[in-house]
Order: C-alpha cells, then sequence, then structure tokens
C-alpha cells in the first residue's frame, strides 16, 4: 500500500507521481517469476517475456528499467522484452521484479469495482495487441515487437489511474499527454511514435491507432458507424477486402471468449457476435460427407508469396548472397521492377561496386560502375544509416544532382526508388529498382520496396 497510496503533493505532476515509485504488477505475474527465479538456471528469455508481456504494467516497468540504462550516444533503443532480459540477465531480471506489490494488494477487497474496472482494460490491452500483430503480420511488419508494445501500453495510463485512485488531483493523460508521459519514464521513441495523434503519420501508425480506436468502437457493438469506418481504414491500409479485416476482428474476439482461463467479470466484445447473420462464429465441427463446392479458383498474389519467402528466411539465417537474391526476385517477380541493380560498399573502401543487376543489357556501363563516395554527393549521405528515396517529378530537379555525374550518365530513369541496406549496424551496399520506364512509379511501389528492402536487413542482420 505504501508504494502507491502515498499521498502526492499538490504541485506534483502525474509524471513525476510515477516516476520512481514501484509499479504494482498482477499476483499471478509475481507468482511466475518467483517460480522461475527458484529453477533460473533452466528458464530462457523467451519464458520470462511471456509472462512480461502478459501484464501491461509489469512491461511499462521493464522498459522503464532498461531505458535508465548507462549506455553511450550511439546506443539503440531496447523495445524487444526477450532482449531487455538478456541484456540484464536472467537471474538479475527475476530479482528486479518478483518483490514488487501486486494489483491485488492495492485493490481488494475494499475496491472490488475498481478491480474489476482494472481487469477490463488490462483485458483490452491484450486484446489490442492480439489484432494490431494480426493486421501487422499482413503488412509483413519487420519490427513486430514495437506494435505489440504499444498496443499493449495504450491503455497502461488507465490502470495506472485506477490504482493510483480516482480521488486524484490529476487525471489520467490523453493522447499527446500520454506520449508526453511515456517519453518521460524513458520508453523508447519507437513506441511512443506509434500512440502519437500527430500529422502527417506514416502508414504504420496509421494502422496502429485505427486498430486502437476499433477496439474501442467495437465495444459498443458491430454497428457502430465508427466501426465500420476504422475497418474500411485498416483495408485501405493493408490493401485487402473489408470483409477480410471484419474477419480477422472476429476470429480474435472469439479466442479472447473461448478462453477457458478468462476472469468471469470480463465483459467480451464477442457477445454482440450472435445479433449477426451468417458465418461469425468460429468453424464448426466437419460434417461426416464432405459439402462440394464449386469455388473459383483464387491466385496466389507473386508479392505476398515472395514476401511471406522473405519473412521466413530472418527466421532460418542464410547468407548474404542468397539473401540478397531472394530480395532481387522479390522485387521483380513480385512487385515488377524491371530493373534493379545492388552496389555493394567495398571493405574499407570510401566506394560503391555494383554487384547485382537485372534488367541491365550486358554492353551497359551500369554493370561495372564504380561509385566513389566522397561525402558530397547523396550515397554518403545515405550510408550514414538505413533509409530510402523516391526519385520522382516532384523532387528530381532538386535531387538529381546530388548524384554523382558517372551515376547519372549510366543510370538514365525520370523515376526510381533507392535504399541504403545494412547488415545489422555494418553498411553492406544501396539497392535501386525503378520499373524501366514502362509505367509511372507509385506510392504503393515505394512502400513495398522499402518494405522488402527492410525484410532483407532483418535476415541479414540474424546471419550477421
Amino acid at each position: 500500500m505504501a508504494y502507491v497510496d502515498r499521498k502526492a503533493r499538490a504541485e506534483e505532476s502525474w509524471e513525476t507521481y510515477w516516476e520512481t515509485r514501484a509499479i504494482p504488477i498482477l499476483e499471478v505475474s509475481k507468482n511466475s517469476l518467483q517460480l522461475m527465479l527458484r529453477r533460473a538456471e533452466r528458464v530462457r528469455p523467451a519464458d520470462v517475456a511471456k509472462v512480461v508481456l502478459a501484464d501491461p504494467l509489469l512491461t511499462l516497468q521493464a522498459l522503464r528499467y532498461i531505458g535508465r540504462r548507462e549506455r553511450s550516444s550511439l546506443a539503440a533503443d531496447v523495445v524487444s522484452i526477450e532482449k531487455i532480459v538478456m541484456l540484464t540477465g536472467t537471474v538479475p531480471f527475476l530479482e528486479q521484479f518478483c518483490s514488487l506489490p501486486t494489483v491485488e494488494s492495492v485493490l481488494q477487497p475494499h475496491s472490488a469495482d475498481d478491480y474489476n474496472e482494472f481487469l477490463q482494460e488490462l483485458y483490452l490491452c491484450r486484446f489490442s495487441a492480439r489484432l494490431a500483430l494480426a493486421y501487422a503480420d499482413w503488412r509483413y511488419d519487420a519490427r513486430p515487437e514495437e506494435v505489440a508494445t504499444a498496443a499493449i501500453l495504450s491503455r497502461g495510463h488507465l490502470l495506472l489511474y485506477l490504482l493510483r485512485g480516482k480521488q486524484s488531483t490529476h487525471s489520467s493523460p490523453q493522447g499527446t499527454d500520454l506520449c508526453r508521459f511515456l517519453t518521460h519514464l524513458n520508453i523508447p521513441f519507437a513506441v511512443v511514435q506509434l500512440l502519437d495523434p500527430a500529422d502527417n503519420l506514416p502508414p504504420r501508425a496509421i494502422l496502429q491507432q485505427a486498430v486502437l480506436r476499433l477496439v474501442d468502437a467495437f465495444q459498443l457493438g458491430w454497428w457502430q458507424r465508427s466501426v465500420q469506418e476504422e475497418l474500411a481504414l485498416i483495408a485501405s491500409i493493408l490493401e485487402v477486402e473489408t470483409a477480410a479485416v471484419w474477419q480477422a476482428l472476429c476470429r480474435v474476439a472469439l479466442f479472447f471468449a473461448q478462453d477457458p482461463a478468462r476472469w468471469p467479470q470480463i465483459t467480451h466484445p464477442a457477445r454482440w457476435l450472435p445479433m449477426l447473420p451468417g458465418d461469425w462464429s468460429m468453424p464448426a465441427v466437419v460434417a461426416s460427407k464432405p459439402i462440394e463446392m464449386n469455388l473459383p479458383l483464387i491466385k496466389p498474389d507473386p508479392l505476398q508469396q515472395h514476401m511471406q519467402t522473405l519473412h521466413l528466411i530472418c527466421r532460418q539465417g542464410l547468407p548474404a548472397k542468397d539473401i540478397i537474391l531472394h530480395t532481387v526476385q522479390a522485387l521483380s517477380a513480385g512487385l515488377g521492377m524491371r530493373r534493379i541493380v545492388f552496389a555493394v560498399q567495398a571493405p574499407g573502401q570510401s566506394e560503391l561496386r555494383v554487384r547485382y543487376v537485372l534488367g541491365v543489357p550486358t554492353e551497359s556501363h551500369l554493370r561495372h560502375l564504380t561509385i566513389k563516395m566522397d561525402g558530397s554527393n547523396i550515397f554518403s549521405r545515405l550510408m550514414e544509416k538505413p533509409q530510402g528515396l523516391w526519385i520522382n517529378e516532384s523532387n528530381a530537379v532538386r535531387v538529381m544532382p546530388s548524384f554523382p555525374s558517372e551515376f547519372r550518365a549510366c543510370y538514365q530513369a525520370e523515376q526510381f526508388c533507392i535504399m541504403s541496406i545494412f547488415a545489422g549496424t555494418k553498411p553492406l551496399g544501396i539497392m535501386i529498382a525503378d520499373l524501366s520506364g514502362s509505367d509511372c512509379l507509385t506510392e504503393y511501389h515505394y512502400q513495398h520496396f522499402k518494405q522488402i528492402c527492410v525484410l532483407a536487413m532483418k535476415a541479414l542482420a540474424r546471419d550477421a
């Protein structure tokens, strides 16, 4: 009780109040961590991460803890809970968090209503994370841990508000205030950015926030207009039918409703689904005699097939040469790029040499091009970090003079995509692709070009 009920000073802000206090965790989480500590030599970081991610406040504390570590200016933010356990050490991590106070000791038995409301918000955190991951997988998101963590923390402020007590003089932060609160607790920027309701958001953040709004609207019933609007927005981002987005939502809702370990106090959004006609439920038991149906043959999407291959390669680990070949195939056979060039940075030298080409004539000087990176051209800037660029008619006049003259002489195109490729933290080369004058590149081409390159870098990082 002393952790949370200690009265705050009148001038103490929400951020200051939780900055140094130990945040209570679920009793089941504490028991699991204590049990793991007794057999720590047999516990894997992934096992610990599973317990942490099931508890939003424990996730918040783990990220706050690793965010306060001493690090150099070049150190990257850590979002993956499994990596946090590995950095901290399994035993030190378990010892750090298994002695925290519990939510039950704070809210039970005198605040039973607040405890039930706490469990409801906790359930929605898990529901949001599961749904966000489902849609992120359709985008072949290269960093799904950021998506899951952002969804888990999206209601963390409501959980803290219930723990602190509704009689507090400070209300829970909302919108930009929530992002400021998370930033104050040293939560990684990549997570906070997904929750920031700013203008001109990237599609990844728009999708994340649409999913969170969809979860809120779905609690009031599937017939709400806002539900249909968010489903349509998500479908446009994923470039799929709205019906497919709706079926994914139903599957996740039914999965949670059928969980045998669910709390009886929880109100499930799936309660509205029996009001709908048609196949809203889980598949029924297979009949003894199969029903013959003449369904049209659906041709698989080649782009999705190639991106799925790259997604699997990220988990398998292949040599860098094979990864680049699969990347070129995804760009050509999947995305329809007709001319592809991959220039590799020579070890220990500030120059790029063309190594892989596709759609380039045999007599072209582009096949043997060497590009000097003297610090003044755009290739030097691109190789500072993983980043991409879409050269089109709106920026060609401004950007093209930054390219070396020898490159412009060999590579003549009005529109093309370019992105630097890294293997972990090591710069590897530059990927360039275009439609070879057949059609104009669109936002669709550029976004999928970047996604393919990001998947390639994720596979290269594993190989490195």
